[in-house]
């Protein structure tokens, strides 16, 4: 069992078509705060997929422009993350991802390692809309996270 517990199978089968028809030459399918959410994504696709905070958010595994470089190397093209900016409210967390809920993992804890990586992303990568990738379209994705496309990146690097 990995850390996202019962919770392993729980992704849009809608999200996992898409990314998997859209990863082109990228070396990861996905990139998400957390190996909560990566491991997910590896589980249903057998994919590799990065975890910006390292095990559990708490340690990053790299600086905003190496991932700038990496977006723009096409190493990783998507980010399941947060859809808005800390601290506002639903879908704005940083998002640990599904696992323990008794205060394991402080949510500061991982949105301080991996604040400016997700800031990055939200500031020059396009949001996905939702009924692209979504199974049930015109409602809003359960786990608050949002899809970003870095193969476009709409500002400077």
């Amino acid at each position: 069992m990995t850390f996202a517990g019962d919770q392993w199978n729980s992704l849009d089968p809608a999200l996992v078509a898409y990314l998997l028809a859209n990863q082109g030459s990228a070396t990861f399918l996905v990139a998400t705060p957390t190996s909560s959410y990566a491991s997910l994504f590896m589980l249903a696709t057998d994919q590799p997929a990065m975890a910006l905070g390292g095990y559990q958010g708490w340690d990053r595994i790299l600086t905003p422009e190496q991932l700038a470089r990496d977006a723009a190397d096409g190493v990783v093209r998507f980010f399941w993350i947060g859809g808005g900016g800390p601290g506002t409210g639903r879908g704005g967390g940083q998002g640990n991802g599904p696992g323990p809920s008794d205060g394991q993992i402080p949510a500061s804890s991982s949105q301080d390692a991996t604040a400016d990586l997700l800031a990055w992303v939200r500031a020059r990568c396009t949001v996905v809309p939702a009924a692209q990738w979504q199974t049930v379209s015109g409602r809003a994705d359960p786990t608050g996270q949002q899809l970003y496309d870095c193969g476009a990146p709409t500002g400077p690097g």
